[in-house]
């Protein structure tokens, strides 16, 4: 048969010769005499078939007759090639035929397909063409079964010819239908490269080639994330130089699959707009920099581990923990380096993509901060420790017939399952449980104490599970067959312990001494047929001790130095014994006890003989003086005097009081003793109470005056603190020791912890004329700091008394008026400002300069101080104010008496850095001025 339509005109033309040969060789037999008729009946009786049933039939394309029919052309085509007339007519009928059954079946498969339109002719435009070839189409059949009945004398050359050219014009219009859509739709297959390459553009739109790690404006990307961007791009279309810029073409992607075929043109219209989505979806999921990168892992592994998590299907189920527990390592690999490379690129990006990212960024910290745990897949039902001394394992009663089976509830040790057991021979907790062990039963006794610790998925399991789902023997649920319900039941712990194993491996390497294995064996035999247990529970919480086993069937067992009992939680447990064996009834305890006795002479006597006595030094407050060992008849050599505060070293004395010198060189008797330090004073008495009484005057010399000399932050503020001892004096001032040691560096300054004189940081033991010196100058330091100012009128040098001197003199301000408001702290920091003076010029200013040192406003809620900056000083810090205050830039908001106090220590720090001095007396200019709330007070030098 004829099937391949892209050669109907040249096989219709052949056919048509053929016909055309074959009726005009009929004819001339017709003409000759011969009959048709006769070559039908002949065909009627072989084969009991009309001709027109044979040309209506498939016979000649298909089906099993077709070998029948071939024969009997076959025999024409022989007949007629031998003269034999009926032979000829019976060719020049069959070709006929044959012909007009190529053409009719042709017809039907084309009527067929153009009834089918809606699938394989649907075109982009609607086809005119369509509906004309279906009529000649059915025309051409309408012809051939009610008009033709198959008689060669209808059907000769000029019906087949004109029938070969109607089919010939159906052809030719269908195939410009074809031709028409072949070129359409590849239009819209570069159409939808185009919108590929568009798609891509909006998404770069940002991207800028100095903007390297995409890390200044949000949606760009960086270099490495447009490479990856770039080869998805690539997997679609091509970019090409066009005469408008840049186009985009198909890539093999788009032409593989995409050769066009009339019946399948639907799919493949649909199947590039599914290429269009995908890339477009793929461009999309390209991450713009490192941290969208680290964060599309993060959610990937998120999504997995919710797969594990909540999905029913076992195999799914582990499939994801592995694949969600490879992307937790990936993410934990060399100590986060991923996720931390993404939170830098977030700490150095623009404040933009800060606000963009800030919860991811949040959700990463915190991820970091506390990972989740891998996935436990599998569970066994046994754990060990790793000295194999130790073994858990839990069982599942069946509650229908009490029978214990392995129950999977831990953890696999790969998978975080772990079982550590820790020893405590000598704990506290042993002693408890030895007290109520001992309650229960005199005869038992705590031998061995341990406590077990086990771990389920790299978790501490505080309290075992007492009920579990059953599980199959590959670990996954077991479901009971009727119900289809989860089997649940109660779990019991199986603990095995080998005693003399655990005895080498925890307890002796940590010295703990033997319990004798016997007496845990004699405890099993004694209790056997009793009350009573080996193993017990002891809860250190509620102090509580009970036997391990809670039923008969689950009794436990000593066997061969092996210890089984039966458990349902993990806690500390004591295995009992019945008590030490009879000493006397052993003979090597005699044996032993000589030994001992002999040995026990010797190192006496060897004692005794080299036995080294102390002789103790009492310091009496001096620096200590370590203990002195001399032998029976050495010499003592005696050490180093020690020192004293304020005093000197007057020798050592046998008695308290010190009045007999020690002068021995050698002991002389088995016996150690003591010796005393006596102590005398580099000055006399009358010297150390003129310095006591000179440094009173000077406190006394000194008073707070100025415009407001009642103002100050508390009502009585202590200074200084004077006391006389026998052979020092005492002085406590209200200066910091930091600061008293960079003024007299010579002074032994000390910091005190006497809470008595909190408020006086500074001591200074006075005991001769140096430290005398430097105590005045500490005073009158301290007068200054303080703000105090000479009296007009010095006092006279007063006279004290031994009672007065033992006593002790405090130096007070009296304030009448406390700050109480934000003008009170105003009035204070101008006092403060005010009593620093620029003596000398320090070279940092030029005659004619004017510069202010300082600023202070004031409101209801707070006072601001402005002051310059200096670079010596750390504790200042930059504010933002107007330009005007370009000289004072640091802004200090005062709003208690704490921010007061740190003020005044800022203000002095920085007036000393530019050469100030401290000149309290100064303050004396200032006036009693009202100020309202948008005034203030600048401190202003003009050179």
């Amino acid at each position: 048969m004829v099937k391949n339509r892209k050669h109907n005109l040249f096989i219709g033309i052949i056919l048509a010769l053929t016909c055309f040969i074959a009726t005009t060789s009929a004819f001339m037999v017709y003409a000759e005499g011969g009959s048709t008729e006769s070559t039908i009946d002949k065909i009627n009786s072989l084969y009991g078939q009309s001709s027109a049933d044979v040309v209506k039939s498939d016979l000649f394309c298909e089906g099993e007759e077709k070998t029948a029919y071939a024969d009997l052309y076959t025999d024409a085509k022989s007949a007629a090639a031998a003269d034999d007339k009926i032979g000829q007519e019976y060719y020049l009928l069959m070709t006929n035929i044959v012909a007009l059954a190529e053409y009719r079946n042709e017809m039907l498969d084309l009527a067929a397909a153009l009834d089918n339109d809606a699938t394989v002719f649907n075109g982009v435009v609607e086809r005119e063409s369509v509906p004309a070839a279906k009529k000649v189409v059915q025309d051409f059949l309408k012809d051939f079964y009610i008009k033709g009945s198959c008689n060669p004398s209808v059907f000769g050359i000029d019906k087949l010819k004109e029938y070969e050219n109607k089919y010939v014009a159906v052809n030719f219009a269908i195939a410009g239908i074809v031709e028409t859509d072949k070129t359409e739709f590849e239009g819209l297959r570069n159409q939808t490269a185009k919108n590929i390459g568009e798609e891509y553009e909006s998404l770069t739109l940002k991207t800028t080639s100095g903007d390297v790690k995409g890390d200044l404006v949000f949606g760009s990307y960086s270099s490495e994330q447009l490479e990856k961007l770039n080869n998805v791009l690539a997997n679609y279309v091509i970019k090409a130089d066009g005469e408008e810029g840049i186009e985009y073409v198909p890539s093999n992607v788009l032409q593989t699959g995409v050769v066009y075929d009339a019946e399948t043109v639907v799919e493949k219209r649909a199947e590039l707009k599914n290429i269009e989505n995908t890339a477009k979806k793929e461009l999309g999921l390209v991450p713009r920099n490192v941290f969208e990168a680290v964060y599309a892992e993060y959610n990937d592994y998120q999504n997995q581990r919710i797969i594990a998590e909540e999905s029913e299907n076992e195999e799914e189920k582990a499939a994801a923990a592995e694949k969600s527990d490879a992307m937790l390592s990936a993410l934990k690999a060399n100590d986060w380096s991923r996720v931390n490379q993404a939170l830098s690129f977030y700490n150095g990006a623009s404040d933009e993509i800060k606000s963009a990212y800030s919860e991811r960024a949040k959700t990463l910290r915190d991820f970091i901060a506390d990972p989740p745990k891998p996935i436990i897949t599998q569970y066994v039902s046994s754990l060990t420790d790793e000295y194999n001394v130790v073994t858990i394992t839990a069982y599942f009663m069946e509650k229908e017939n009490g029978q214990l089976v392995e129950a999977k509830v831990f953890a696999l040790p790969e998978e975080g399952g772990k079982l550590s057991v820790y020893e405590n021979a000598n704990g506290s907790n042993k002693r408890n449980a030895n007290t109520l062990l001992r309650e229960s039963n005199k005869n038992l006794f705590v031998v061995y104490f341990f406590n077990l610790l086990v771990y389920n998925g790299y978790k501490l399991v505080d309290e075992a599970p007492l009920t579990a789902n059953k599980r199959n023997a590959d670990g996954s649920k077991a479901y009971d067959p009727v119900t289809g319900e989860e089997i649940v039941g109660d779990v019991y712990y199986r603990v095995e312990i080998n005693l003399a194993d655990y005895f080498e491996k925890y307890c002796k390497p940590r010295g703990y001494e033997s319990n004798k294995l016997s007496n845990v064996e004699m405890a099993y035999t004694f209790l056997k047929t009793g009350e009573g247990a080996l193993c017990y529970n002891y809860a250190k919480t509620d102090g509580k001790i009970e036997k391990t086993y809670s039923t008969d069937s689950l009794r436990t067992e000593l066997d061969g130095g092996t210890l089984v009992f039966y458990t349902r939680n993990f806690n500390d447990f004591c295995v009992a014994g019945t008590g030490l064996e009879t000493l006397f009834t052993n003979p090597w305890f005699w044996i032993g006890s000589i030994v001992l006795l002999i040995v026990l002479i010797l190192v006496i006597k060897a004692i005794v003989k080299n036995h080294r006595f102390a002789i103790k030094f009492v310091v009496n407050g001096g620096t200590p003086v370590r203990t002195l060992r001399v032998a029976k008849g050495e010499a003592i050599v005696l050490p180093d005097a020690p020192e004293k505060t304020g005093l000197v070293f007057a020798g050592w004395y046998v008695d308290p009081d010190c009045t007999t010198r020690f002068i021995e060189t050698k002991l002389r008797r088995r016996k150690g003793f003591k010796l005393y330090a006596k102590w005398a004073a580099p000055v006399s008495a009358e010297t150390l109470t003129a310095y006591y009484d000179n440094m009173r005057t000077l406190m006394m010399s000194y008073e707070k005056r100025s415009f407001k000399p009642t103002l100050g932050l508390i009502e009585k503020e202590l200074i200084a603190n004077l006391f006389g001892e026998d052979n020092y004096l005492v002085l406590y001032l209200a200066i910091k020791p930091t600061k008293a040691k960079e003024l007299v560096p010579a002074a032994n300054v000390l910091t005190h912890k006497d809470k008595k004189f909190a408020s006086l940081p500074t001591k200074l033991v006075v005991s001769d004329e140096c430290s005398y010196i430097s105590a005045l100058a500490l005073i009158k330091a301290t007068m200054v700091e303080k703000g105090l100012q000479l009296k007009d009128e010095l006092p006279e040098t007063c006279v004290s008394t031994a009672e007065e001197r033992e006593a002790g003199f405090a130096y007070y301000i009296k304030n009448e008026r406390v700050a109480a408001n934000m003008a009170d702290y105003f009035e204070l920091l101008r006092i403060s400002l005010k009593s620093y003076v620029l003596e000398n010029d320090n070279g940092t200013f030029k005659p004619g300069d004017r510069f202010t040192f300082a600023r202070i406003y004031y409101t209801a809620k707070n006072v601001d101080l402005y002051m310059p900056i200096v670079k010596t000083v750390k504790d200042l810090e930059k504010g933002e104010r107007q330009p005007r205050f370009a000289d004072t830039p640091v802004h200090i908001v005062i709003c208690d008496n704490g921010d007061l106090e740190k003020a005044y220590d800022i203000i002095e720090k920085a007036m000393l850095a530019y050469g100030f001095t401290k000149y309290p007396e100064n303050t004396n200019d200032l006036e009693d001025i009202v100020l309202s709330d948008t005034d203030g007070f600048a401190y202003t030098i003009r050179f």
